[in-house]
């Protein structure tokens, strides 16, 4: 487990993207990708729905905009 984290002056450059993409070919045999990401974070929703590739399967507490949490995951279709 660990965080992955792109400094701001360095966001909207495909960075993030290149990133993730070098996670999933370091580790090929995986299976299913889980992560989780504040509710008030809608540019990391996107990211992770829209370039990713992930599923939101769940929300905790989706009425508390600042407490609530998206939990995502990823089935690679591979496996």
């Amino acid at each position: 487990m660990g965080n992955v984290f792109v400094d701001p002056d360095l966001q909207n450059k495909g960075i993030g993207l290149m990133i993730w993409k070098y996670i999933e070919q370091k580790y090929p045999n995986t299976k299913i990708w889980r992560t989780d990401t504040p509710g008030f974070s809608t540019r990391n929703h996107y990211f992770y729905v829209n370039k990713c590739g992930f599923k939101i399967y769940k929300i905790n507490d989706p009425k508390d905009r600042k407490g609530s949490s998206y939990l995502l995951e990823k089935i690679m279709s591979n496996k």
